[in-house]
């Protein structure tokens, strides 16, 4: 099957006609290169007018592992490696020569296969490499069926290394003649002011794509017209989900996941379970996320007022009050989260804690410095508070009454939201004395 450029073939085609050049330093990589070379008159139109590099063995080499070792950091990536990735480099035709890559199962493991033109653009070697390295993790403790990387992640991850430290990670042979050294001068900044400056930029002038895009893309998806504004809304949908609490690990739950389910999305749900419920939820929450990224720098950040009066908000509940058992809702009345812990039955209980949790991920991501720890706090008590009642089967059968033995870890749970509650208090706004000066406004007088 192609899919964006990338394919499944036999690990033994045409392997007679490349030759070993390089091995990384973990070993992990091989980098071989065909009989044949690209010719000079190609490589000159593709690095010129196409941005595109062209691969030196030992400089692959290199940038492969730079590659691993920043993805590890992403992802919190800590085992060895098990599966060694063979890296096939062949003559180039043109910008969009496609690119394969294979896994195969022996008796001691797998084994993967990247066949790379030797002139490529930036972006798609750096997603054939993430994708090649999020495979190898995925199939490390399965020998059934390869799994299948979501390619909203592989670009995603490719996108953000890209952002963060493109020139570390991918950098051309040199060119320049500096006596008996030859050299290739590059501009690295330390430290990016906004890695995703050009996603948002991207998204300003081109619709973001739904989950519904992003899950089933088009072959113009990775090499069309709608390959730019894909690769920015994979980037954004895969930082935003790095911002989770715990976002790496999750996403690392996820490639644990991939080999045991046909589709992503069931693996997916598996491994975000406090925070999505059904697909619908993650829709909503990266619609939310759009809205943000597109249209907001974020760089910026609430003031510790403004923050406090959010976090204030989310620890009350809005719901419909009716003036009698049998009337119909008249007014909306905010209720304590204690109150919705305490008395509360299970399905209404439940609702309303998960909508509480999903905006406190929200805030974290504009809250003020001085109360994001409280921010995740909230959040962290009611997500275990959930966690533990479901583990437990605890279900208020009654307004107010809790099935035996489960009393205490509600009494904990109120316990702990008391405290978060004082110390929310310390940062609440004074309200603004009039001063001397100050002059009552005259009232009008009745007519």
């Amino acid at each position: 099957m192609v899919m964006g450029g990338l394919a499944a073939q036999s690990l033994a085609q045409n392997a007679a006609s490349f030759r070993p050049s390089a091995t990384s330093q973990s070993g992990q990589f091989v980098v071989s290169r065909h009989g044949g070379a690209t010719h000079p008159t190609i490589v000159s139109a593709l690095t010129t007018q196409a941005q595109c590099l062209e691969l030196e063995p030992t400089l692959l080499v290199v940038s492969c592992e730079r590659i691993r070792q920043a993805l590890d950091r992403e992802l919190g990536l800590t085992a060895p490696w098990q599966g060694r990735i063979h890296v096939l480099l062949r003559p180039a035709q043109g910008a969009e020569d496609a690119i394969t890559l294979t896994a195969e199962k022996f008796r001691d493991g797998w084994a993967y296969r990247l066949s790379l033109p030797e002139v490529v653009a930036p972006h798609r070697l750096m997603r054939a490499v993430v994708e090649a390295i999020l495979l190898e993790v995925a199939n490390r403790h399965h020998a059934g069926r390869s799994a299948e990387i979501p390619p909203w992640l592989a670009i995603g991850l490719a996108e953000r290394l890209l952002a963060l430290a493109g020139p570390e990670l991918l950098f051309p042979p040199p060119r320049l003649r500096v006596g008996a050294l030859t050299l290739s001068p590059s501009t690295v900044t330390s430290r990016p002011p906004d890695p995703l400056a050009q996603a948002r930029a991207q998204l300003r002038e081109h619709a973001p794509l739904t989950l519904q895009d992003l899950s089933w893309p088009t072959e113009a998806d990775f090499t069309g017209d709608t390959a730019a504004g894909y690769r920015a809304s994979a980037h954004l949908f895969v930082v935003e989900l790095l911002r989770l609490r715990d976002g790496p690990a999750s996403l690392r739950a996820l490639l644990e996941e991939l080999p045991r389910h046909y589709n992503w999305q069931t693996s997916f749900l598996k491994a975000f379970p406090l925070h999505f419920q059904q697909l619908r939820d993650v829709e909503k929450w990266w619609a939310v996320q759009v809205v943000y990224l597109s249209g907001r720098d974020l760089a910026h950040t609430w003031s510790v007022a403004e923050s406090w009066r959010k976090l204030d908000a989310v620890r009350r509940v809005p719901a419909l009050v009716r003036p009698t058992a049998d009337a119909l809702p008249e007014a909306t009345a905010e209720i304590p989260l204690a109150t919705v812990i305490r008395d509360w039955d299970f399905v209404r209980q439940t609702a309303a804690l998960r909508a509480q949790i999903q905006q406190l991920e929200l805030l974290r991501q504009r809250v003020a410095p001085e109360l994001l720890p409280l921010a995740d706090a909230y959040r962290r008590v009611l997500a275990e508070y959930l966690d533990q009642r479901n583990k437990t089967g605890m279900v208020l059968a009654q307004r107010g009454v809790a099935r035996p033995g489960h009393g205490q870890l509600i009494r904990d749970t109120l316990r702990r939201l008391a405290e978060l509650d004082q110390q929310l208090a310390q940062y609440q706004p004074e309200e603004p004395t009039p001063t001397a000066e100050a002059k009552p406004a005259a009232s009008t007088p009745r007519r």
